[in-house]
């Protein structure tokens, strides 16, 4: 079994929030049962727990994760037009 645990600081706890919020979706029902992972939030951090039976799917799993943090945080840092 290999893990992972990811800590991101967004520096903004309503940013956070938010994000927090759209990931946990995800993190109920996953799409693979290949991975697991577990989503909390202190004040402006994010914590990820990965566990997963092989390397290459905690790595995808991990690039999945932040990628969602990066798309999230850019689209709520936009301004509406």
């Amino acid at each position: 079994m290999f893990r992972a645990e990811v800590k991101v600081d967004l520096e903004d706890s309503g940013l956070a929030f938010a994000v927090y919020r759209s990931l946990i979706p995800e993190a109920v029902d996953p799409p693979s049962n290949k991975v697991k992972v577990a989503v909390s939030l202190e004040s402006t951090i994010l914590k990820f727990y990965f566990s997963a039976d092989s390397l290459s799917s905690l790595r995808a799993a991990i690039n999945s994760y932040l990628r969602w943090v990066m798309v999230a945080v850019e689209s709520l840092r936009k301004p509406f037009k």
